[in-house]
């Protein structure tokens, strides 16, 4: 059984320039070796390839059959690491690789589609791989190295404490509807803590906590009426006119 092991790399770069050169010598010269050096490394790689790979020849070599199926093999496994060290090569310049994007449903509209035409046009070798899903999901595979870069949300779970490092992209402005006769409606700003004392409707996600609650709570006060109040039946979500 051929000893596989001995199949270094350097090993079969040096037995590639013997059978494409035909000759020890002209290999020998062309990688820097002595002649000597280069028959006692291709006798070593026959002896753990179980037979001779060159025919010896009054001028030069050439291969045997078996040698004929080891260089077959060995251009190709050649082949193969020169261009994964190209690929690496073009990783480390950033113009290469793959970028794993995940992103929550709306950024995936508003957010990234011209975004990621730019990057492209600036690094056309980069393959991208898109994820979409909820915040806490793409979290999650981020951590497990399932994803490169995660756009997310803070709503309705905030950001994650720990184990990422986040870079805030964009703001978006907490909108409250009032009846056209409150006394804050004409009001271009109103401070959340001017609506303490007031009735609240919102369609809360099921089982989550809210952007509601939170931004309440961070300015002192619980709203009352409880989000995601509805009357009726849970699929009109509608309210009462005056109700909140």
């Amino acid at each position: 059984m051929p000893d596989t092991n001995a199949f270094d790399t350097a090993t079969l770069r040096l037995f590639d320039e013997v059978a494409r050169g035909g000759s020890f010598t002209a290999a020998a010269e062309l990688l820097g070796y002595t002649q000597s050096a280069v028959s006692r490394r291709v006798a070593a790689l026959e002896r753990a390839a179980g037979g001779p790979l060159f025919q010896r020849l009054a001028r030069g070599v050439r291969l045997t059959p078996a040698g004929a199926a080891l260089h077959r093999h060995a251009v190709a496994v050649l082949d193969r690491l020169d261009r994964a060290g190209e690929e690496l090569a073009a990783i480390h310049r950033g113009r290469g690789g793959i970028l794993r994007v995940g992103a929550f449903a709306t950024a995936n509209i508003d957010l990234l589609p011209g975004t990621l035409k730019r990057f492209l046009e600036r690094r056309p070798g980069v393959e991208l791989r898109l994820t979409e899903g909820l915040s806490a999901r793409l979290m999650e595979l981020l951590a497990v190295g399932a994803l490169d870069v995660a756009v997310i949300s803070d709503y309705p779970a905030g950001l994650p404490a720990e184990g990422a490092r986040t870079v805030p992209l964009l703001e978006d402005r907490l909108l409250v509807a009032l009846p056209a006769g409150h006394r804050l409606a004409a009001e271009p700003d109103v401070d959340l803590r001017d609506l303490a004392g007031e009735s609240w409707i919102e369609a809360a996600p099921r089982g989550q906590p809210t952007l509601l609650v939170t931004a309440c709570a961070a300015a002192g006060f619980t709203p009352r009426g409880g989000p995601g109040w509805r009357s009726g039946p849970a699929s009109s979500g509608s309210s009462p006119p005056g109700s909140g």
